[in-house]
């Protein structure tokens, strides 16, 4: 049996600008069948309407139609209650539930208590919508709480370290990790500060006018505001290389630890919305500096995106609400379950993402980004090096096979990934891994079997065993998407082999 509520809010009363709005909370329960939770349970006494018309339907996937992790990895679903005797009008009529915590749990009443039940879904609901037989309440993952601005602060204009008049509403620039030529914002003209980093950071490594170096004793560096005071009259684009953002007075440079920052310390999320372990398994797995530079508005999710998708990397939710991530590759490791002719009812063969098909002769990973491309108004004194760094926003580390060339014609030359590594040899590295994965052609699977619900995650591997295709001796397959039929106590997949 499956058991869900969710929180509506209400406003009471009207709007007048002087007074706070007040808000009403309704918590919604509801289940397969009616039943009331016990005194010690948690909540206590509540009774669940037997109105839950099915099981919700849930599809959570890492993938797109030009590949694999980054920003791919989102979470829907929808449910409906049973309302043909109008029971739940007032309450949709009256009350929102857009971004209100839903929470769905599958147990047993006569066997488990309610806090024991299993929890197959912790997220928002998107809205919901009133029929003249149902309610249907369309769900999503917490990934929206992410699709918030990554600033942290923004300039007021009254002077100062709070910049000038035309500065006002401006987001106050952001550096993770190694940094190069970033521009700085002249904060201050009366005493010429410039801001390069919202807060404290690690260091200053060089300061440039219009690409020209100036000697460090030309210059002081507030590495608790993040600005820049140089001694000599600027007159031109000021940039600057920069260790960037220190969170509780550590230094922090990998895109796992960054990742974790923008949801903690931009986001505001704690530490228990977090999948730790994931983390710590990124950071194992890609210890690489990076460097990100948030020079205009842009939202948490966009820039996680861009960070996990510079090293292959993906983010999802478990069912219960936490955020994890992994970095895709090989379906390796223990299966967390093996399908059989037995329990596949169905399985096509599809075609592969752009990224994989037709495969790829050679890789290209971005590293040594630079964050402010000058190709004029540059001072005489810029070295003819200098000149050729600053034309260009990457450079690119490479791994290419020729024999892929040979044996498919159509083998692509797959476009740079825009990755934020600091240095050329972690960047080779990554192409020389993405190689791998790409060079030769790569099996992807639609798969409908019997299963439990609710017990498959986006990443995880099974095996799989069929007659046809290239299964019949059996092979690991990583899940790339899985959506959840409880109604037929199904599962469709899609796998990578």
């Amino acid at each position: 049996m499956l058991g869900f509520h969710a929180l509506g809010i209400a406003p009471i009363g009207g709007f007048p600008v002087e007074l706070a709005v007040v808000y009403e909370e309704q918590v919604v329960y509801a289940a397969t069948e009616g039943f009331t939770t016990e005194p010690d349970d948690m909540p206590a006494n509540i009774h669940f309407e037997g109105r839950l018309k099915s099981p919700p339907a849930m599809e959570r996937s890492i993938i797109d139609n030009a590949g694999i992790g980054g920003a791919a990895s989102i979470g829907f679903g929808s449910m409906e209650l049973e309302n043909s005797d109008g029971y739940y009008d007032g309450i949709v009529s009256n009350h929102a539930i857009d971004g209100r915590r839903v929470t769905i749990r599958l147990g047993d009443p006569d066997s488990f208590s309610y806090p024991e039940f299993g929890t197959v879904f912790d997220g928002a609901a998107e809205g919901w919508q009133l029929t003249e037989a149902g309610v249907l309440i369309t769900l999503r993952d917490w990934g929206y709480q992410l699709e918030v601005p990554l600033a942290r602060a923004y300039y007021g204009g009254t002077g100062g370290n709070d910049g000038t008049d035309d500065l006002a509403g401006k987001p106050i620039q952001q550096c993770w990790g190694v940094c190069e030529n970033v521009p700085a914002t002249l904060v201050d003209p009366l005493n010429n500060v410039w801001q390069v980093h919202d807060g404290p950071m690690q260091s200053v490594d060089a300061v440039y006018v219009d690409g020209v170096p100036l000697e460090p004793e030309y210059y002081d560096a507030d590495l608790d505001a993040g600005t820049i005071t140089p001694s000599v009259a600027v007159d031109g684009q000021v940039t600057a290389d920069v260790h960037g953002a220190k969170i509780g007075g550590v230094y922090i440079e990998t895109t796992a630890d960054i990742v974790k920052a923008m949801a903690t310390e931009n986001g505001g999320w704690s530490d228990d919305r977090l999948d730790l372990a994931a983390f710590a398994a990124m950071n194992a797995i890609q210890p690489a500096a990076v460097g990100y530079c948030a020079t205009e508005d842009i939202n948490i999710s966009t820039a996680i995106g861009e960070l996990l998708g510079g090293i292959g990397g993906f983010r999802c939710f478990t069912r219960d609400g936490i955020l994890q991530v992994g970095i895709f590759g090989e379906p390796e490791g223990d299966p967390a379950a093996t399908f059989t002719e037995l329990e596949i009812k169905s399985i096509e063969r599809l075609q592969p993402p752009s990224g994989f098909y037709p495969p790829c002769w050679r890789r290209r990973v971005g590293y040594r980004r630079n964050w402010t491309v000058q190709k004029g108004g540059l001072a005489s004194g810029v070295s003819t090096a200098r000149l050729a760094y600053l034309a260009e926003e990457y450079r690119y580390g490479s791994a290419q096979d020729n024999t892929t060339r040979t044996a498919f014609l159509l083998a692509q030359d797959a476009p740079a990934v825009r990755s934020f590594f600091a240095l050329k040899s972690d960047a080779d590295a990554e192409a020389a891994r993405l190689l791998v994965l790409t060079r030769e052609p790569r099996a992807f699977y639609e798969v409908v079997a019997d299963a439990q619900p609710y017990t498959l995650d986006p990443g995880a591997v099974v095996k799989l065993r069929y007659p046809r295709f290239d299964l019949a001796a059996g092979r690991a397959a990583k899940v790339l998407s899985v959506a959840d039929n409880a109604a037929q106590n199904r599962v469709k997949m899609t796998v990578f082999v």
